[in-house]
């Protein structure tokens, strides 16, 4: 992350991206990846990002504009109004049990059509993750 030591990442609770990656196969119950191939992906999906995304919300489609303004709305509706009890929250002990206003904007979110953005139509065509 940036100019943070692996040291900052245990000292701030942060699991580095190979304890990332290995909690998430363990979870998932798969083979870990290899770092390098994470590697790859990563910088793919920046690639494509940079490469897919409009540069303004008038360039979008109607069904993105319509998901850009509900995302927008969201973040300065309901995010940064919690933003700094987030962040203290985040430094307290119950750091790793999901906040409860961040619960309530998931579900706000998903009642909208707006969660998991990340998972394409093709993949989830009922939108049911």
């Amino acid at each position: 992350m940036g100019h943070l030591t692996e040291r900052d990442l245990q000292d701030l609770s942060i699991p580095t991206i190979n304890e990332a990656l290995a909690k998430y196969a363990e979870l998932r119950g798969v083979q870990p990846i290899d770092p390098s191939k994470w590697a790859f992906y990563v910088a793919f999906v920046f690639y494509r990002f940079a490469n897919l995304l409009p540069m303004t919300p008038q360039a979008l489609s109607k069904k993105a504009q319509k998901l850009y303004t509900i995302v927008k709305d969201i973040v300065h509706t309901d995010i940064l109004p919690i933003e700094q009890e987030l962040l203290r929250y985040q430094l307290g002990p119950d750091r790793w049990i999901p906040h409860p206003k961040l619960e309530e904007i998931k579900k706000k979110a998903k009642s909208l059509g707006a969660w998991n953005l990340f998972i394409s139509e093709h993949i989830d065509p009922d939108r049911s993750y």
